[in-house]
C-alpha cells in the first residue's frame, strides 16, 4: 500500500511551484521584459516592437449530416478531450471540449466538428485546459483557463481566443507547476504568474517528467529542478529536496530521459548515465549498474548508447546501442525482457540485434528490425513468448498505447491488434485480437495517432485527408483533409 500511496502522492498530490505572487495583477499595469531587454505590455492582440495580427481565418459552416475535408501534411493531437489539427499551410483546427475555452475558438462551448482556430501556425502545445501556439514570426500566442495564471498574462482572466504573449519563442514546454519557453537566443523562460521570467541562459532544449525539469544547454551541461524525491535531481543533494531554481548535473549531455522513480543521460560519446531509485519496494535495480543502491548522483552504465527507454513505474529498461543491438535489465517475472528467463537482471543484457527501433510496454514489447521485420515478446494474452519472436514483415512504422497496437506496412496498409473495448482498432467491433488475428484497418496510411488513453485513433492518408475511429465511432471515418481552404465531404463508413 506504501507503494501506490507514493505514486499517488508523486503524480497527483505534489505540487511544485516555482511561480510568484504580485500585486500587479491587472491588464493595464503588468508589464514584462523581452529578451532585448524591453518592455512589453500585454496588451490583447499586440505585441510591443512587434506587428502581431490577430488571426483571421474564415469558418467553415459544417452541416450535422456531413464532415469538413481538405486541409495536407499535418498533426494532430489531444489533450482532455480537445483534439487540434495543424495542417501543412500553418492553419490550427480545434474540436472537442472546451469547458475553459482551451479550443480558442471565442466560446466556452463544445464543439464536434473542425473549427478554425488560427492561422500561420509553427506548432501548438495543449496542456489540459491551456494552449499555447509559436507562430511562423515566432510570436507565442497563449488561450484557455487561467484564473490561477499559468498562462503568464499577468492576469487571472480565461482566454477564449487566441492572446499574444511573447515574441521570439521557438518552443513551449509544459511543466507541472509551470509553463517554460526557449526563445531564439537559447534563453529558458518560465511563465510565472506575473508574467516570462529568465530562468536559464544558453538553453538548447528541455524535458521534463512529472515533478521535474531538465534543460540541457548549447554546451552540453545538463541542470536540474524540482523534486528529489529517489535523488532525481542527481546533483548529490539530500533526497526529498526541492530546488525552485536549476542545479548543475552532469556535462556533455546530448539526451535525457525523465521518469518517475529514475533518470538516464546520454553523453556525447555514447555513455548512458542514471541517478534515482534503485533499491526497496520502489526500486527494480533500474538503474542498471548491477546494485540495488539507490543513487543521487549520475553513475555510468553502459557505452555506445543512442537511446533509452521505460515505462512508469520503471521495473525493466531497455537501450539501443549504435550498433543496433537491443539491450535490457530489471524485472523479469514473467519473461517481458526478452533474454529467454525469469531472471531478475541488474546489469544489462543482450535482447536482439539489427534493432532500428523500440517499444517498451507494461508486459509485452517490440522491436523494429533493419530489414523491416517486428518482433515481440510478452506474458500477455495477445502474445505469450520470452524470447523475441517475428510477428510481422514489411513494417515502415508501428506504435501502440497500452494493449492496442498499430502497424504501417511498406504498401501503407495499416493492421491493428490488441485490446478493443473502445472500438479503437476500426474493425467495427470491440472483440480484442491476438497478433495471429490482426485486422487490416484501411490503406494508403502515412502517420498515425493514439490520442486519449485509448479511446481515440487519427490517422492521415496519401491524399492528406484526416481520418478517425475509437469511441465515437468504431470504423474509420474521413473528418477532413490537410490541404487547402476546406470543402464538404460525405463520411465514409467503409474500412476501403
Amino acid at each position: 500500500m506504501r507503494k501506490y500511496f507514493a505514486i499517488f502522492v508523486l503524480v497527483v498530490g505534489f505540487i511544485f511551484s516555482i511561480t510568484s505572487c504580485s500585486s500587479h495583477e491587472t491588464e493595464e499595469e503588468y508589464a514584462y521584459r523581452d529578451t532585448n531587454g524591453r518592455t512589453m505590455a500585454a496588451a490583447p492582440q499586440q505585441v510591443e516592437g512587434a506587428t502581431v495580427a490577430a488571426p483571421t481565418v474564415t469558418p467553415i459552416p459544417s452541416p450535422p449530416n456531413r464532415i469538413l475535408a481538405d486541409i495536407g501534411y499535418a498533426t494532430v493531437m489531444m489533450d482532455g478531450g480537445s483534439t487540434f489539427a495543424l495542417t501543412s499551410e500553418g492553419i490550427l483546427w480545434a474540436w472537442g471540449s472546451n469547458a475553459r475555452g482551451q479550443l480558442g475558438i471565442g466560446t466556452i462551448y463544445y464543439t464536434h466538428y473542425p473549427t478554425p482556430v488560427m492561422e500561420n501556425v509553427q506548432t501548438v502545445n495543449p496542456s489540459w485546459w491551456q494552449t499555447f501556439a509559436v507562430c511562423n514570426n515566432n510570436i507565442l500566442w497563449a488561450w484557455g483557463y487561467n484564473l490561477n495564471r499559468p498562462l503568464g498574462d499577468g492576469t487571472r482572466v480565461n482566454r477564449s481566443e487566441p492572446y499574444a504573449l511573447m515574441e521570439n519563442v521557438i518552443s513551449v514546454y509544459n511543466m507541472r507547476g509551470g509553463n517554460f519557453v526557449i526563445d531564439r537566443y537559447n534563453t529558458l523562460w518560465v511563465l510565472q504568474r506575473t508574467g516570462p521570467v529568465v530562468f536559464l541562459k544558453n538553453v538548447a532544449t528541455m524535458v521534463y517528467g512529472y515533478d521535474i525539469g531538465f534543460a540541457i544547454t548549447t554546451n552540453g551541461e545538463l541542470w536540474s529542478w524540482g523534486s528529489n524525491t529517489f535523488g532525481r535531481l542527481g546533483d548529490d543533494s539530500p533526497i526529498g529536496l526541492s530546488r525552485r531554481e536549476p542545479s548543475f548535473v552532469m556535462s556533455n549531455v546530448i539526451h535525457v530521459e525523465a521518469f518517475l522513480f529514475s533518470v538516464f543521460a546520454i553523453t556525447e560519446n555514447g555513455e548512458l548515465w542514471a541517478w534515482g531509485a534503485n533499491e526497496g519496494e520502489f526500486g527494480n535495480g533500474q538503474l542498471g549498474d548491477g546494485t540495488s543502491e539507490r543513487r543521487n548522483y549520475p553513475v555510468r552504465i553502459m557505452d555506445n548508447v543512442a537511446s533509452v527507454h521505460t515505462i512508469s513505474p520503471e521495473e525493466r529498461v531497455f537501450a539501443l546501442k549504435t550498433n543496433g543491438e537491443l539491450w535490457g535489465w530489471g524485472v523479469n517475472r514473467g519473461g517481458e525482457l526478452g533474454d529467454g528467463t525469469m531472471e531478475f537482471q541488474s546489469n544489462p543484457v543482450p535482447i536482439l540485434d539489427n534493432v532500428v527501433s523500440f517499444y517498451v510496454g507494461d508486459v509485452s514489447n517490440f522491436a523494429l528490425r533493419s530489414d523491416n521485420t517486428l518482433w515481440g515478446w510478452s506474458r500477455s494474452w495477445h502474445l505469450r513468448e520470452r524470447n523475441p519472436t517475428q510477428i510481422a514483415e514489411n513494417v515502415v512504422y508501428f506504435t501502440r498505447s497500452s494493449n492496442t497496437f498499430f502497424a504501417i506496412k511498406e504498401s501503407g496498409e495499416l493492421y491493428s491488434w490488441g485490446n478493443n473495448s473502445s472500438g479503437v482498432l476500426g474493425d467495427g467491433t470491440t472483440e480484442r485480437r491476438t497478433h495471429y488475428e490482426r485486422v487490416r484497418v484501411m490503406g494508403d496510411v502515412v502517420s498515425i495517432y493514439l490520442l486519449h488513453q485509448d479511446r481515440h485513433v487519427f490517422a492521415i492518408t496519401a491524399n492528406s485527408v484526416l481520418w478517425a475511429w475509437g469511441a465515437n465511432q468504431k470504423v474509420p471515418v474521413q473528418i477532413m483533409c490537410l490541404l487547402g481552404t476546406g470543402r464538404m465531404l460525405v463520411p465514409s463508413d467503409t474500412n476501403e
